[in-house]
């Protein structure tokens, strides 16, 4: 608008702005990270399969699986070559109870079937109840420690810390203006282009409003190089009881003081910006 000579104020390394305006220097360094819902409890239902992760209950049910069918197919084995007609037909050689005693043994249930030491096709199977017994005691007792531990302290849905957080849980986050995701909004990192996608513009008032009703929006907050944190309308007592602060950043950039594109004061202005950053607190006088 060639309406002032000088501008200074929050703003970032953005290429568009170039065209018309000049960066003589950069005076501080500032990111954008998020107030983002803080996590809520896990429900009741899964505090059961709270004590064991992911990978630790598919480890636990191959576990039962392989052995139901190893020791099946061994039971069937011996009793193919080392069978007699005349002995007791062992209970294992039927899939159903095998699956049934495979799971009971894995919590700690031992199997009502005595075998008798002086057959030979009952042996083998014996060994392998024995040690897979073992391994439920085991898996048990852990099992048992991990339950004691999540009845003791309550348990939450993990913190949205990272960019990947916000992504993957798909946050709807608002800002007061759209130059929130400028700096963002051409990139081509997947997860950048869902966080863009799920930017709404939204007046402080708005804001405000919907903070104060419900945790289920992120606000878009700017961090100052000394962990400060900028203050806005809608970041109050009344939103922030619902929020945390995510512990990652969502961009960074330096902060620069515009002039008009080819002014003559570029030169001395970017001296005279850079002396307060080199003197550390002593502030030059601007005469």
């Amino acid at each position: 608008m060639d309406q002032a000579d000088i501008g200074f104020s929050a703003f970032y390394a953005w290429p568009s702005s170039f065209k018309v305006v000049d960066f003589p220097a950069s005076h501080m360094r500032s990111s954008v990270t998020m107030v983002t819902p803080q996590p809520k409890l896990l429900p009741g239902w899964m505090v059961p399969l709270a004590p064991f992760s992911s990978t630790m209950w598919g480890a636990v049910g191959a576990c039962l699986v392989g052995s139901t069918y190893i020791l099946y197919n061994l039971q069937r084995f011996v009793d193919k070559y080392l069978g007699n007609s005349q002995d007791k037909v062992n209970p294992f050689s039927k899939m159903d109870y095998t699956a049934l005693r495979t799971y009971a043994m894995l919590v700690n249930q031992a199997p009502t079937f005595s075998w008798n030491s002086n057959v030979p096709r009952h042996v083998p199977a014996r060994h392998f109840v024995a040690w897979f017994q073992f391994l439920g005691e085991v898996i048990s007792d852990t099992y048992n420690a991990g339950l004691a531990s999540v009845l003791s302290s309550p348990r939450y849905e993990p913190p949205i810390e990272t960019i990947e957080d916000l992504a993957n849980r798909d946050v709807i986050w608002a800002g007061n203006h759209v130059a929130w995701i400028w700096s963002i909004e051409e990139d081509d990192n997947p997860n950048l282009q869902t966080i863009t996608e799920n930017f709404r513009c939204l007046t402080n008032e708005q804001m405000n409003e919907i903070g104060q009703r419900s945790g289920d929006l992120a606000f878009g907050i700017e961090r100052l190089q000394g962990g400060h944190f900028t203050t806005e309308p809608h970041i109050n007592g009344g939103t922030v009881k619902h929020r945390r602060i995510m512990r990652g950043t969502l961009y960074w950039s330096h902060l620069y003081i515009l002039l008009r594109k080819g002014s003559p004061y570029m030169r001395h202005f970017r001296t005279l910006v850079s002396r307060p950053s080199s003197r550390g607190t002593k502030y030059p006088s601007c005469v």
